[in-house]
């Protein structure tokens, strides 16, 4: 919608007759004023297109338009913009292979608009709180009030898995074992999950103070490891 004022001139000797408006030099719209109403507004519905630069124009004119006694308004330009801008969203550090980051997460969020550019967009979210599937929205919206938003998903798990070890034979009283002694690993992770795990050792060499290390890795890159000991004769 587009309104235009207007009001006679000649210090009001005589009355508007007729009010044109004009897009880019066409024609859009004529207004016929009653009799005798000196002034007032002219509304116009105008469709303004697609996208692109708009300049409208006003002619108001007093008595018969083909007399060209008519004044002007000044050039309004209007841009148009339909087309919301473009946001994306970067985590640093990136998450591993497994989808997840084992310290603090800083999602960036970056913007772009072709049109009438860029107004605003989200700052950086820094995810400090260990959790899965935590939902990061970034929101820009450009000049024209276009919109667009983006949601990215960390899974930050800063605490080491815990480990532990087991020996199939036990040892007498005295802390030794006469066969081949087998040392198992167990591990766990309340958040990522185990990803990696020492396989069981089999311990068969003789000797005193033997040993055996194990080491578990969670999805997140976290590590933890337990050392067993094995006197074998």
């Amino acid at each position: 919608t587009v309104n235009v004022s207007f009001a006679a001139k000649d210090g009001g000797q005589g009355n508007v007759s007729t009010v044109i408006l004009k897009r880019n030099g066409e024609v859009v719209g004529t207004f016929n004023n009653p009799p005798q109403v000196k002034s007032g507004t002219a509304t116009f519905n105008v469709a303004l297109g697609a996208e692109g630069d708009v300049s409208l124009q006003a002619f108001a004119y007093q008595g018969n338009v083909n007399a060209n006694n008519v004044g002007q308004s000044g050039v309004v330009q209007v841009h148009i913009d339909r087309t919301p801008p473009v946001i994306k969203a970067t985590l640093t550090p990136v998450p591993n292979a497994n989808g997840w980051n084992k310290s603090d997460v800083t999602v960036h969020f970056d913007a772009s608009d072709t049109g009438c550019g860029v107004a605003s967009v989200t700052g950086d979210v820094v995810v400090n709180t260990e959790g899965a599937n935590q939902k990061i929205t970034g929101t820009t919206t450009d000049k024209a009030g276009n919109s667009a938003s983006i949601i990215v998903t960390v899974n930050l798990d800063k605490t080491a898995p815990t480990i532990a070890s087991a020996l199939t034979s036990q040892p007498n009283a005295n802390g030794w074992n006469k066969s081949d002694v087998t040392v198992k690993f167990t591990g766990d992770d309340s958040l990522s999950g185990v990803d990696t795990i020492t396989p069981e050792q089999v311990v068969q060499t003789e000797g005193a103070d033997q040993k055996i290390v194990g080491t578990v890795t969670d999805k997140a890159g976290n590590t933890a490891s337990v050392t067993a000991t094995v006197n074998l004769d």
